[in-house]
């Protein structure tokens, strides 16, 4: 994503190579902490969230179990394998109890790409996690599923936003997807998810919009966000 693409690709042969000096828990000191609410995961960053953008760390000795590859298809049912060099993480969250950390994780720095959020215990070990974003680089940037973070009061919630292709839909891959900028009928999805103080996922809500057909602008737009959709809600199952 613009946003990012900038000075990842940049930034990861560079902080590839010391990071693996470095132990988990200074890797998680090193992020910056976010100290806006809502933060909000848009195609564009509000002003507000810029003063968080700093050089994305990567490393390839901490991942564990995490799936470092994204999507080469709008059903995310093809995998694109990533070196763990590809992955960074550049952004973390912290609770008002402080028990667990939350970061945002880069997977694959072009073209296709997702994000996850990550918790970890504060000395580093992996606790939970989710995947956020899946996009790709076209001409702007096609997304299908995007994220915010709360805090409400003292424990963090994350909303995910998925346009999630129907059974009906054409299968797209991105090759598809850039040369015949297809249509296809999906169903806007929100969920949200408390963070509890262990540091897991736990979903408290779902709100399911009724099926329609979405052209590749209405994705692709560089200022369109999935939240700002005006699809029909069906229910919330809060």
């Amino acid at each position: 994503m613009k946003r990012i693409f900038a000075f990842s690709i940049i930034s990861l042969i560079v902080a590839s190579t010391f990071a693996q000096e470095w132990t988990m828990k200074q890797i998680l000191d090193y992020l910056p902490t976010c100290t806006v609410y809502p933060f909000i995961n848009a195609k564009q960053w509000p002003e507000a969230q810029k003063q968080f953008i700093k050089t994305p760390i990567g490393f390839k000795d901490y991942w564990g179990e995490l799936p470092i590859y994204s999507w080469e298809d709008i059903q995310c049912t093809q995998k694109t394998e990533f070196p763990q060099e590809d992955a960074a993480l550049y952004l973390k969250f912290i609770p008002f109890n402080e028990k667990y950390i939350l970061v945002v994780a880069d997977i694959g720095v072009s073209d296709p790409r997702k994000q996850l959020l990550i918790t970890y215990t504060n000395e580093g070990k992996i606790i939970d996690w989710i995947e956020c974003e899946v996009a790709w680089a076209t001409d702007e940037i096609y997304t299908i599923k995007q994220w915010k973070v709360d805090k409400n009061p003292n424990e963090l919630y994350v909303t995910i936003y998925h346009i999630k292709p129907t059974s009906s839909a054409k299968h797209i891959d991105i090759n598809e997807l850039i040369t015949n900028r297809p249509s296809f009928n999906g169903q806007r999805i929100d969920t949200e998810y408390k963070i509890n103080d262990t540091g897991h996922f736990i979903k408290v809500s779902q709100i399911e919009y009724v099926s329609k057909d979405y052209s590749y602008d209405d994705l692709n737009s560089t200022t369109l966000n999935i939240w700002d959709g005006k699809e029909v809600q069906i229910n919330n199952d809060k």
